[in-house]
């Protein structure tokens, strides 16, 4: 059976995403923040390996309805972005000392983030106005006293609406508004799920998002692998615009992912609710809206949960948050004894003489093999394909280290490992594309207008050591290759700690850390 030391982490922590360092500050609001200071020389790798990249666009994704803006990119979670991103020319790199995650653009490419305000000396979450260029904080909505944001699975919409739930049971509906006079932020809604009844004693909120039809999806849940309470069962349900709660009653699942939603159509991933059952199952499903106060279950299929979570892992059962392949397939991982699958389904029922499951492919080595980091689809014209990430054996998720240059940086240990498979397959398998060995943690996004995926990585040579440089990282997404690595910065506060890249409008590429923000861009 698996097994891992688990780090002091809080309960909500990965889901906040957003850590202040000792030394480092938010700054006031409408202050520019300062850089991040590397925490070790960076000087011991090179600034720059390879070169500038040469764009191979790929066909945008089909838009996912409704149109949101979240950690994993779109509603789909495929975590593509039709922005161009960085090619490696005349690179340029900068940071801001500020814990923003993640980062949501909207169609006239504003900026809103997930926010940890400490102005007051006591951290307070918050939705954020951002400057694209500065990173300075213009405007922001401030959760109640006692409210846990759920930053992870973060969304605003077509409308600038911003939903978000809390650890304790609430979703909040945050309409932002832009004018002459500046940006402002109004709650509209705030649904209180334990006065409504809905969430009893020990459970806690995980998800919330919209859908095409106006309702409010929201599952209970947490990560079991960082100790979080995730409850001996999951609520998966919805608030529509008006009128009762919809509800159904998972027994015995536990979830610790996002969602996907596409038109009415909700996709959960859940796992076993503890981690001491050997050869368990998990179970992946689609709902939809059904009458009264239900849910309709659409179809449900159980996939292999193993004995435990991974070493590097975080999840008891699949790692993966659902991603959605145009309107034809939803893919997960599982999280199978020895080494993991990659699984796609229909995104509707199976008909007759059909198949829920379209394909499962192993991944990495057998003996290492995990994914707790999501997928990246792309949907080329009715080809898909998956990007997959291997994490077995990654270093420990930090809420607030002691030592900001600790072993925790070293990435030396983790299996490498970035595999492309083509979807569907024939024979019940997604042939692999290519492998490349390298080691990512941190969530990627693939830009469709280069044709680059961008990761972040470290030089393994130095980590050896106990020097930590950490680079954004280009891979060519035909092929594998890695085009490019441009040095971001030195030591722990450079760590991603599994955040999130994001790409902007104006082609910056935008990555999570430890000390707040690096970005990215191709010089004039």
């Amino acid at each position: 059976m698996y097994r891992r030391a688990l780090s002091a982490i809080s309960a909500g922590t990965v889901l906040t995403l957003a850590v202040v360092l000792p030394g480092s500050a938010a700054g006031a609001a409408g202050s520019t923040p300062p850089p991040v200071a590397s925490s070790q020389d960076p000087s011991a790798g090179p600034p720059l390996v390879g070169g500038p990249a040469e764009p191979h666009p790929l066909p945008a994704n089909s838009p996912f309805y409704p149109q949101v803006s979240g950690m994993h990119g779109d509603g789909g979670n495929t975590n593509t972005s039709r922005y161009a991103g960085p090619t490696g020319t005349r690179p340029v790199t900068g940071s801001a000392a500020v814990p923003l995650s993640p980062l949501l653009w909207d169609s006239a490419g504003r900026l809103t983030a997930g926010y940890v305000n400490t102005a007051s000396g006591t951290p307070v979450n918050a939705v954020a106005a951002v400057d694209p260029t500065t990173l300075a904080v213009t405007a922001e909505w401030d959760a109640p006293a006692g409210q846990t944001l759920n930053f992870g699975y973060l969304y605003q919409n077509a409308g600038d609406q911003v939903l978000v739930s809390s650890r304790q049971g609430h979703i909040y509906l945050v309409q932002r508004r832009d004018g002459s006079g500046g940006t402002t932020f109004d709650l509209v809604r705030d649904v209180d799920l334990v006065a409504d009844g809905v969430l009893g004693p020990g459970q806690s909120l995980l998800n919330a998002a919209f859908d095409a039809a106006g309702n409010i999806w929201f599952t209970t849940g947490g990560i079991i692998g960082i100790g979080q309470n995730a409850g001996t069962s999951t609520i998966v349900g919805y608030f529509p615009p008006s009128g009762a709660p919809h509800t159904v009653d998972l027994p015995n699942q536990a979830e610790e992912n996002g969602i996907a939603v596409s038109g009415t159509t909700a996709y959960v991933v859940t796992g076993p609710v503890a981690d001491d059952t050997a050869n368990a199952t998990g179970t992946m499903s689609a709902f939809a809206p059904g009458g009264g106060t239900a849910v309709t279950t659409v179809w449900n299929q159980d996939y292999r949960a193993g004995d435990g979570v991974k070493p590097g892992g975080f999840a008891r059962g699949s790692g993966a948050t659902p991603t959605l392949l145009g309107d034809r397939y939803v893919a997960i991982t599982d999280n199978a004894d020895n080494q993991i699958n990659l699984l796609v389904y229909r995104q509707g029922a199976a008909g007759n003489g059909e198949s829920q499951l379209v394909c499962g492919t192993p991944l990495f080595s057998a003996g290492a093999s995990a994914n707790d980091v999501g997928l990246v689809g792309e949907d080329q014209g009715g080809r898909y394909s998956v990007i997959v990430q291997n994490d077995f054996d990654a270093p420990q998720f930090q809420a607030a280290p002691s030592d900001v240059n600790g072993a925790f940086n070293n990435m030396d240990q983790m299996a490498p490992g970035v595999e492309k498979l083509a979807v569907p397959g024939a024979g019940g398998t997604c042939p692999k594309q290519w492998t490349a060995p390298v080691r990512v943690k941190s969530v990627p996004v693939l830009s469709t207008a280069t044709g680059l995926l961008y990761g972040y990585t470290q030089d393994p040579s130095l980590a050896a050591d106990g020097t930590y440089v950490w680079y954004f990282t280009a891979l060519d997404y035909r092929t594998g290759a890695v085009v490019w690595r441009v040095r971001a910065g030195g030591g722990g506060s450079y760590n991603d700690d599994y955040k999130a890249a994001t790409l902007g409008p104006d082609g910056t590429l935008y990555q999570g850390i430890l000390g707040g923000v690096a970005t990215l861009r191709d010089g004039s």
